[in-house]
């Protein structure tokens, strides 16, 4: 059996994988797919978000201004 090889951050998180950019996945009302969001944010050490207005709508409805501002504060999601 092969070991899993993961990639460390400076500050010594485990990821799996080093990054990931995450767009639109639909045409719905809800553009995002919550639960894929927060397993790249579990497995990547970099997840960018291509985000349009109905994306940031619904992240904030969903998290909360605050969460939000947390994740991108901490690093665990940028927004472009």
């Amino acid at each position: 059996m092969t070991p899993l090889l993961l990639a460390s951050n400076v500050e010594g998180n485990v990821f799996m994988f080093e990054s990931i950019c995450y767009r639109r996945q639909n045409n719905s009302s809800k553009p995002i797919d919550i639960g894929f969001l927060a397993e790249t944010m579990l497995f990547y050490d970099n997840v960018h978000l291509i985000a349009e207005y109905a994306m940031l709508e619904q992240l904030v409805s969903y998290c909360g201004p605050d969460l939000l501002f947390e994740f991108i504060d901490d690093g665990f999601l940028r927004i472009k």
